[in-house]
């Protein structure tokens, strides 16, 4: 694995938290449950992509944390969907 993958990595785990620290001000105005699950399921995605970034780091990490390109590639789809889920108002 490379740079490529680092950098893919870190872009998850930044989306990622981007959208769950808007999810999470929006919930706590709105109290929607929604907006909840959708900031703890962007948590879980950023553990993800913080793992999967540590793999990629020098020093003999763990294999479980060594990531693949179509597992990054949908994590990355799910999470770009995360975003646009946070960031489409509510219908009235």
């Amino acid at each position: 694995m490379g740079l490529e993958e680092l950098f893919v990595s870190v872009l998850i785990a930044g989306l990622s938290l981007v959208n769950a620290t808007v999810a999470g001000a929006a919930w706590t105005r709105a109290r929607d449950p929604r907006l909840l699950l959708v900031a703890a399921a962007n948590v879980a995605l950023l553990a993800v992509g913080a793992l999967w970034a540590w793999g990629q780091l020098p020093g003999g990490p763990s294999e479980f944390a060594t990531p693949s390109w179509p597992v990054l590639l949908l994590v990355l789809l799910g999470t770009l969907l995360f975003l646009g889920t946070a960031l489409v108002p509510r219908r009235s």
